[in-house]
């Protein structure tokens, strides 16, 4: 069950592992922002995680797709809005022939099912 549960908060959740033969193994319940529970033992809570800082790199060391790299962006800061026009159209453009060899390809796999 998830977030029905009358006096409890709207992401708490509980239910139960069961075997192949239907009988129950585990019980868990527990909220998603909040903590989790296994037979009565706590395998997870907020309180005891320390949440890490992620570092978004720029410069040569920044991965070729990361966003600070994307030439419209970078045309656009500089004031060169003709060629910024230009590499967002290009942009959209690879991600449209990108989204229909997604599609076709999803397409054949399906025709092979």
């Amino acid at each position: 069950m998830i977030g029905k549960v009358k006096g409890k908060p709207t992401d708490y959740f509980n239910g139960s592992i069961k075997n192949r033969e239907n009988k129950e193994t585990s019980r868990f319940l527990g909220t998603y922002l909040g903590y989790i529970d296994f037979d009565d033992v706590r395998y997870w809570s907020y309180d005891s995680v320390t949440p890490h800082r992620i570092y978004f790199k720029e410069g040569p060391e920044a991965l070729e797709s990361d966003h600070h790299n994307r030439t419209d962006l970078t045309n656009l800061k500089q004031g060169n809005l003709p060629v910024a026009q230009v590499e967002k159209e290009r942009l959209e453009e690879d991600q449209r022939r990108d989204r229909k060899l997604r599609e076709d390809a999803e397409k054949k796999k399906k025709a092979k099912k």
